[in-house]
């Protein structure tokens, strides 16, 4: 310790050497006088205590959980889009049973059925996938309510077939996935 002066190894702060604190960062000073680093010295001479430090300038915690959410939303996003284009399908497929009903008289009635059943389940699917978007931690409600549906639109053609199967597999990957 020279002239009794000490130096933060943290922020570069003068201290006394009978200081054990620094008064600008809170950071423990050691024994010996350590060199205050060229960064330090440059910073502005504003004196903030340690609790109203930006984040840069103070450690902050990681959650444990930040690698696996990347995994998860991807999951998530796969399941989605899936579920989404099945449901867009089975919109499709009952719109298109309904207009060929239509253009037959005899087959009228049995098209509005239809083209209700169809927009009901075709919604259900696009709702129930929106929503597992929306809120990924409730993903079995939503894988559960994505695969019924879907199943239940064979009624209409499930989608073209492809609907159904998009569906499902959207379904069941909302189902698998881990929190």
């Amino acid at each position: 310790m020279s002239n009794g002066v000490n130096y933060c190894p943290y922020c570069g702060e003068k201290v006394e050497a009978s200081v054990r604190y620094c008064p600008r960062c809170g950071t423990r000073i050691p024994a010996l006088e350590t060199p205050a680093p060229k960064i330090a010295q440059e910073q502005t001479s504003v004196k903030q205590p340690a609790y109203q430090q930006t984040p840069q300038q103070t450690p902050y915690y990681q959650s444990p959980y930040a690698e696996t959410r990347y995994k998860r939303d991807e999951k998530s996003a796969v399941a989605f889009v899936l579920s989404l284009v099945g449901g867009i399908l089975i919109l499709i497929n009952g719109l298109a049973i309904a207009l060929v009903g239509s253009l037959f008289l005899w087959f009228f009635g049995a098209g509005i059925v239809m083209i209700v059943v169809g927009l009901i389940l075709g919604f259900a699917v696009l709702l129930s996938a929106i929503m597992l978007n929306a809120n990924p931690r409730e993903h079995v409600t939503w894988g559960v309510m994505i695969v019924v549906f879907s199943v239940l639109s064979i009624v209409i053609g499930g989608g073209f077939v492809i609907g159904l199967i998009l569906g499902l597999i959207g379904g069941i990957l909302a189902l698998v996935q881990e929190t």
